[in-house]
């Protein structure tokens, strides 16, 4: 039995070596293993204008769990910057959503980066979301992408073009020009807030979510981004 287990274990060793770095690292996180801060700070980042499109906080016994996910601008590259709390305690980063940050961003290594930390930042005036989705089936395509670099993938952010809410078979969707629709989370609160804000017309809006559900957490009114 014990050499059994030595066989697997060397096996699966075997197996993680023609997995590439990204991708060991992609699975070394879901096992549990943590990454040093101060050595991932050490490293060059993504420096951008990004706008925070919404912040999400959990909690989980004693610890508050904070969200923050980001959109860069000029990159299009999505970001997630956790924030972890002990009940009580105040936290270093305050984000709010709707501002825009100058920042330089070093992302924890994966074949499909997401979450990162924020290694400089200074305030930055609004400028146009840039690099943006124009339908449903561009972000399927770069789903399909990421799932094919990384079995690990999880929700993220996205900015949409032109879409608007509909209501059928007595859910709400967003469709976007093409006609094609994707529905929104059962668990989004602000429809008639963003029914207000859209009325009835095409709009820019942030969504949070992965395949075949999103929660919309913001809308451009004017070139004006506006936190739902």
């Amino acid at each position: 039995m014990d050499k059994q287990k030595s066989t697997a274990r060397r096996k699966n060793g075997e197996r993680r070596e023609t997995l590439s770095h990204e991708l060991q690292q992609d699975v070394r996180n879901w096992i549990g293993f943590t990454q040093n801060q101060e050595e991932l700070k050490e490293q060059q980042g993504v420096t951008d204008t990004w706008l925070v499109l919404a912040k999400q906080v959990s909690e989980d016994d004693n610890l508050s769990i904070e969200k923050y996910w980001l959109h860069g601008t000029a990159s299009g590259q999505p970001a997630l910057i956790l924030q972890f709390l002990i009940r009580g305690q105040g936290g270093q980063l305050a984000l709010t959503p709707g501002i825009y940050i100058q920042a330089e961003l070093v992302f924890y290594p994966s074949a499909v980066p997401l979450r990162a930390l924020i290694k400089r930042q200074i305030n930055a005036d609004s400028v146009a979301p840039g690099k943006i989705f124009s339908g449903w089936k561009e972000i399927a395509a770069s789903e399909t992408t990421a799932n094919a670099l990384s079995p690990f993938t999880s929700i993220k952010p996205y900015v949409i073009k032109q879409v608007t809410p509909a209501l059928y078979q007595q859910r709400w969707w967003l469709a976007d020009k093409n006609n094609d629709m994707i529905s929104i989370s059962e668990s989004f609160k602000n429809i008639w807030k963003l029914l207000a804000i859209s009325g009835g017309k095409f709009v820019t809006v942030a969504v949070i979510g992965k395949e075949k559900e999103y929660e919309p957490v913001g809308v451009w009114v004017n070139e004006i981004y506006k936190s739902l």
